[in-house]
């Protein structure tokens, strides 16, 4: 289980499934208003913008400058 703490930076209103994973939080940041749901595995650096939704059971990986996903 992620704890929000070890997220370089996490937003507000920010929901993340206990049965998710991610591997490198320290090089995450989340923005505001995120759901990551259950079973969703993230394996590289990731930049999440405002009102992002990654449904269950998705898996991002990235080659050395991550996945950066935006509304």
């Amino acid at each position: 289980m992620i704890e929000k703490n070890e997220i370089k930076k996490c937003g507000d209103d920010v929901f993340i499934h206990h049965l998710s994973e991610i591997k490198r939080p320290n090089l995450c940041e989340i923005g505001n208003h995120v759901a990551i749901d259950i079973g969703v595995a993230i394996t590289t650096k990731m930049i999440l913008g405002d009102y992002i939704h990654i449904s269950p059971y998705v898996t991002c990986i990235g080659g050395k400058d991550g996945v950066f996903i935006a509304k």
